[in-house]
This record gives C-alpha cells, sequence and structure tokens, in this order.
C-alpha cells in the first residue's frame, strides 16, 4: 500500500469497482522488506504514520464531492476527484499483518481483515484472537469486521509420500480438508479465498472438481 500515491491507488480502485459492477475487494497491508522500500525509494521509517494517511485520503477521495486533505506525507489542495465508486460509502478495505498497531489501525479505520493460513492452527487461531480483541477493546461490533482468509488447499495423492502430519486445508481426501474448511467457518471467518501453491502438482481439471467438491462446506 505505502509504495503507491493514494490518489492513483484510489482512482485505480474506483475504476475496477465500476468495471466489476461494485464487487473489488481492497487488500492492503504495509510490507515488512526495507530492501522493497529501498526499490520503491519509499523510507522505511514511520511506514504505519504512512499507511493511516493514505487510509484517510482514499476515503476522502472516495466520498467527498471536494476533497481535501493537509498531511505530514500527502497534501491535497482543494479538487474534483471523479468518478466516484460504486459501492457506498466505499469498497470494502481489508488490511494484513500481525502486529498489534496493525489491529488498531483495522479498527480506527473501519478495516476488515486478510490473514493467511499457511502455518499452524494454532498460529491461525492467534491472529483471530489479536484480531477479536482488539475488536472488543474499541468497543466496536464484531458483525462491522469482515475477516477473510487466504489458503493454499491441496489434495494430496493416495501413494504421496509427503508427511504424515497434515498441514491446514491440506488432506488424502476431500473430508480432511473440507473439515478445515467448517472449522473456519465456526471461527467466523466471513471469506476464505482458496490459492494455488506453486510448489505442488496440480491438475486443473482435478482442482476444478475438487474446489466444487468443497463448497459444501461453506454450506
Amino acid at each position: 500500500m505505502v509504495f503507491h500515491n493514494p490518489v492513483t491507488l484510489a482512482r485505480e480502485f474506483t475504476t475496477i469497482d465500476i468495471l466489476s459492477e461494485g464487487r473489488v475487494i481492497c487488500g492492503f497491508g504495509i510490507g515488512w522488506s526495507k530492501d522493497e522500500y529501498l526499490a520503491a525509494n519509499i523510507p522505511y521509517e514511520k511506514r504505519g504514520e504512512r499507511a493511516d494517511e493514505i487510509l484517510q485520503v482514499m476515503k476522502k477521495i472516495w466520498t467527498d464531492d471536494i476533497v481535501e486533505f493537509d498531511g505530514d506525507f500527502y497534501k491535497i489542495p482543494k479538487s474534483i476527484i471523479d468518478p466516484k465508486p460504486i459501492q457506498k460509502p466505499h469498497p470494502k478495505i481489508l488490511l494484513g499483518g500481525f502486529s498489534p498497531k496493525t489491529f488498531e489501525r483495522m479498527i480506527r479505520y473501519g478495516c476488515g481483515y486478510i490473514g493467511g493460513l499457511a502455518g499452524s492452527f494454532e498460529y491461525f487461531h492467534n491472529s483471530i484472537k489479536m484480531f477479536n480483541d482488539a475488536i472488543e477493546k474499541g468497543s466496536r461490533d464484531r458483525r462491522d469486521f469482515d475477516l477473510t482468509i487466504l489458503t493454499y488447499p491441496y489434495l494430496m495423492k493416495s501413494n504421496s509420500s509427503e508427511e504424515s502430519d497434515r498441514a491446514p486445508m491440506t488432506g488424502r481426501t476431500i473430508d480432511e480438508i473440507g473439515s478445515d474448511l467448517s472449522m473456519l467457518k465456526s471461527s467466523g471467518v466471513d471469506r476464505v479465498i482458496l490459492a494455488v501453491n506453486t510448489d505442488k502438482d496440480y491438475d486443473v481439471n482435478e482442482t476444478i472438481e475438487f474446489v466444487k467438491e468443497l463448497r459444501k462446506f461453506c454450506q
């Protein structure tokens, strides 16, 4: 997020929102790699404060007829910035991250959480607890905050030599993986994004059928 100009970024998402007839979801993170900041010519210091201003600027662009902003990092004189998104008051914003400051930022700006289920279930449950604790601390309603999880489902071959210790969303049967999906639903997850792990050997047609089978665990 912080590698982009907020005016340009807001207008890009507006364009996608219009083209998708109001279905765009904005997923942001501030990053962790100093090398990426160096390559983007953005100071690594005060990246959290910069992210705060970007969120403020984008919301103003999406909602205000006359946009004006005077911050430490970004300044916009009185301007008309059109068009506006279809979604009102603005597209859904999800923030990724694992630090307490990230969860505080979600609550402060009314953003949802996008997390990953690539590690252990213990790590996942800890992240969800931090998310829920931040909402409670901010005296907000959990129903106002979207929880999205990105995960990498993989159906192992019956003769696979892979380790028997099952990673989340990985198993030798649909039911094994489906039980993980049911657990995500019971944990309050609103949306699951199924991604592809490029290290695995996928068959496209089999994967399509596999995903169709998984849908029954979301009902």
